[in-house]
């Protein structure tokens, strides 16, 4: 009888995780059409043809929206708040389920965006995004193959401190790096070649930093995306909020966070189309993200070999999506300098 009772609890247990583990799949869907509408919106806002209108007695720069002048950075911000739901739902899922598979799941936004950016913005669906964005559906879908059920995903402060032991604290140092490396890149190069309604940049340099704007904010998410399932595994535990570890990841992920919406974001869809930057965004994003999962989180023990290669394929042809959905590289002549970049940002002249 107690081997039987034994056998009924460990099979209740693995229903409900199984349960959580689909919850939290269909929350992150929820969450990757959001943030894709909140990407095509912050774009709409900084890159629509403007006029002048008066807002609360001040003149200022607006956009049409449904026939009506909205200021642009009240869409701006509007589009920030629909960026900050989608995110929580992304959050909230983390509780349910592995994040290396989740995120994965998450890829699944290049779909919504290529619609939304189409629906909204006008902006062509060429066969090299298509067929990208097919490419990282398909690795998304086996990396959920791939996912265990039984993760660990409650943490308090001594078991969250505990994974920067070995190579927990590299990665993470090797991370946080990367993202400061990225910040004073885009700050100097934003400094020195100014946005003027075009890039004011060469067109070579112009494509280079096509790819490496949106992955510098994929990777600034992923740091966040790190801090925030840790901190939030943590409230669940009173004896977190006497540690001051608690407070240091908080800390760090509100600067983490503010670079995203504030920077990052802004400079990226600013320049970029939204079916252009999106992509390596997420795909830096998602194989930043499944490597936190793997190499800090420890997910890697949780899974049997077969799990792990899934995981590991499904990451793998999602950032070859991201290669085969890139624009190739414009011909430029040699001595042409800064008058390429003229016809590399053509105004959206679609209306919401």
């Amino acid at each position: 009888p107690g081997s039987r009772s034994l056998q009924n609890w460990s099979l209740y247990r693995s229903e409900m995780a199984s349960q959580g583990l689909m919850l939290g799949v269909l929350m992150t869907l929820a969450g990757a059409a959001l943030l894709a509408l909140s990407m095509v919106t912050q774009r709409y806002a900084l890159a629509h043809p403007s006029s002048e209108t008066k807002f609360w007695g001040r003149q200022c720069s607006s956009v049409p929206v449904a026939g009506v002048l909205v200021p642009r950075y009240v869409l701006w911000f509007l589009g920030l708040v629909v960026y900050g739901g989608a995110n929580a739902l992304k959050v909230v899922a983390l509780q349910y389920g592995p994040q290396s598979i989740l995120a994965s799941v998450f890829s699944t936004l290049l779909i919504f965006n290529l619609v939304f950016a189409r629906f909204f913005l006008a902006e062509p669906i060429t066969g090299r995004k298509l067929g990208g964005a097919v490419v990282i559906l398909v690795g998304a879908v086996l990396c959920v193959l791939g996912a265990p059920s039984d993760v660990r995903t409650d943490f308090d402060v001594a078991a969250w401190s505990s994974l920067f032991m070995d190579y927990g604290a590299a990665f993470f140092a090797i991370t946080c790096l990367l993202v400061v490396a990225g910040l004073w890149l885009t700050c100097y190069i934003e400094g020195r070649y100014q946005w003027g309604g075009q890039t004011g940049l060469p067109v070579r340099r112009n494509h280079q930093l096509m790819t490496f704007y949106p992955a510098a904010l994929g990777l600034d998410e992923a740091l966040a995306d790190l801090l925030i399932k840790g901190w939030t595994a943590m409230l669940g535990h009173t004896s977190s909020f006497s540690s001051p570890i608690f407070y240091v990841a908080v800390l760090l992920w509100i600067l983490a966070s503010f670079g995203s919406a504030f920077w990052f974001m802004r400079v990226v869809f600013r320049r970029y189309e939204a079916t252009v930057a999106l992509p390596v965004e997420y795909g830096t994003l998602n194989a930043a993200t499944v490597l936190t999962g793997l190499l800090f989180y420890k997910e890697h023990v949780y899974m049997n070999r077969q799990q792990l290669t899934l995981v590991l394929l499904g990451a793998a042809i999602i950032v070859l999506g991201i290669l085969l959905g890139r624009e190739p590289e414009p011909e430029s002549k040699p001595d042409a300098g800064l008058e390429e970049g003229k016809d590399q940002a053509e105004p959206i002249e679609s209306e919401v």
